[in-house]
C-alpha cells in the first residue's frame, strides 16, 4: 500500500451549483472548509472521549447501533478496496467545522502516534468557557494529559492545557483571556475551535493553502524561544515559528508551527492508520482545483487519490 504524508490528507468535494443567466460563473476555488477528520482505532472508545469529556454533541446512532459498511466508491477514492468503515460526526459549537471520526475495518492498520513537533501532526484547539472545569473532568476520568504536571499552564492572552485522545493525537484546551464571538450555545463548555498544523517549511505549507486554496495567510513570525509553550507541551529547547491561515468564506482559522532545534520526524501513514488525519474543503470547479493543488505540491511529490466523480465515471 502506497505511504501518504498526513501533513494534508485533503479530500476536495464538488458543489453543484448553476450559475444564472446574469451573473457570470464564480471562479473555481476553496468555497469553505469542510470537516476535519482523525482516523481511530475504535469509535466506541473515541465517543467516550470527545461525547463523554468533551461533552460534544453527536447525533444519536440509529436503533442504538453504528456498524460498519461498505462503501466501495469511497474506498476506491481512498485507496482502501475491500475494507468496511463506520463514522459519525461531531459538532465544534462555534464553527464551520466537525469532528468526523472514521474507523476502518477488514484492512491491514498500523497505529501512528505523532508528537506536536513533528511535521504532519495536527493538534485539535478547543476554546472553552472554563478550561478548569474540564480538565477536572478529564482527570478524573484517568485520561492522559501530556502538558507537564497536569495543571492549566499561562500563555499569551490564554490558559491551556494538552490533552491526548485515545489514538494519541494531541487536543488542547484553550480558555482566552477575552472570551471570543460565538453563536454557541449558552450551555456549551465549546465556543469554537482551531487546528493547529506542525509543519516542514511554514513559507511552503502557507504558500500551499493560500496559491491553490485561496487561504488569507498571514506574514508568519520569526523563531524564538516560547517557554510558555515549553510548559504547555514538554517539548523543551525548540525555536518556535508560527503563522496563521483563514478560510475562504468563513472565519474559520488554521494555526501553522514549525520548530527547529529539537528531534522531529515528519509523520508517514495510511488514510486507514489510526493517528492520521483527513481535511475537507468544500470547492467549486474540482477539477481546476485539483490541478492548482497537485501542481503546487508537486516538489512534495504527493499521491493523489481520486476525486467521487471520477469513481463514478469509472462505473465503480
Amino acid at each position: 500500500m502506497t505511504r501518504r504524508l498526513s501533513l494534508l490528507l485533503l479530500v476536495l468535494a464538488a458543489l453543484a451549483s448553476r450559475p444564472s443567466a446574469q451573473a457570470p460563473a464564480a471562479p473555481p476555488g476553496v468555497v469553505r472548509n469542510g470537516n476535519f477528520s482523525p482516523i481511530i482505532g475504535d469509535l466506541d472508545r473515541s465517543l467516550a472521549f470527545y461525547e463523554g469529556l468533551l461533552k460534544m454533541q453527536v447525533p444519536p446512532a440509529r436503533d442504538g447501533q453504528r456498524p460498519f459498511f461498505n462503501n466501495p466508491g469511497l474506498h476506491r477514492m481512498f485507496g482502501t478496496t475491500g475494507a468496511n468503515e463506520r463514522h459519525t460526526d461531531a459538532r465544534i459549537p462555534g464553527t464551520s467545522m466537525g469532528i468526523e471520526m472514521i474507523e476502518f475495518h477488514d484492512i491491514e492498520r498500523r497505529a501512528v502516534r505523532p508528537r506536536v513537533q513533528d511535521p504532519g501532526a495536527v493538534t485539535l484547539v478547543l476554546l472553552v468557557r472554563d478550561v478548569d472545569t474540564m480538565l477536572g473532568r478529564v482527570r478524573a476520568a484517568g485520561a492522559r494529559i501530556l502538558t507537564p504536571g497536569g495543571a492549566v499552564v499561562a500563555l499569551e492572552g490564554a490558559r491551556s492545557v494538552l490533552l491526548e485522545d485515545p489514538d494519541g493525537r494531541p487536543v488542547e484546551l484553550r480558555q482566552l483571556s477575552v472570551p471570543p464571538p460565538t453563536n454557541a450555545p449558552a450551555a456549551s463548555e465549546i465556543v469554537g475551535g482551531r487546528l493547529t498544523i506542525t509543519v516542514n517549511d511554514l513559507e511552503k505549507s502557507a504558500g500551499v493553502f493560500r496559491d491553490a486554496l485561496g487561504f488569507q495567510v498571514g506574514a508568519p513570525t520569526a523563531f524564538g524561544d516560547d517557554r510558555a509553550f515549553a510548559a504547555l507541551s514538554g517539548v523543551r529547547g525548540a525555536q518556535i515559528r508560527r503563522g496563521l491561515a483563514q478560510a475562504p468564506g468563513t472565519a474559520q482559522i488554521f494555526e501553522f508551527m514549525e520548530f527547529k532545534g529539537v528531534e522531529r520526524a515528519p509523520l508517514s501513514s495510511r488514510i486507514q492508520d489510526p493517528g492520521s488525519v483527513r481535511i475537507q474543503m468544500m470547492v467549486r470547479g474540482i477539477k481546476k482545483v485539483d490541478q492548482l493543488f497537485v501542481g503546487t505540491m508537486a516538489a512534495c511529490n504527493p499521491v493523489r487519490m481520486p476525486t467521487l466523480a471520477e469513481v463514478r465515471l469509472s462505473g465503480a
